[in-house]
């Protein structure tokens, strides 16, 4: 049986971060980031009828992250 697999469209979390204690707390911001981005994509996700996100692309510019995929229904 063959998978098809229905673009959706691009779902974005972004989170705007300030952190007063410099690069000691890059690596938990970072962690948080990732859990909450998770689930803002999962969400954002199902409301277009998405199964899955997939091609995440993470990135940072100053102190502000941003998780980005393609969200898709798979059949």
């Amino acid at each position: 049986s063959e998978m098809c697999i229905r673009d959706r469209g691009i779902v974005a979390s972004v989170i705007l971060t300030v952190l007063p204690g410099g690069n000691k707390m890059m690596g938990n911001a970072i962690d948080n980031f990732t859990k909450q981005a998770q689930e803002d994509l999962e969400k954002k996700a199902a409301k277009l009828g998405a199964d899955a996100v997939i091609g995440l692309k993470f990135a940072t510019q100053g102190n502000n992250f941003m998780l980005l995929g393609t969200a898709v229904k798979l059949s």
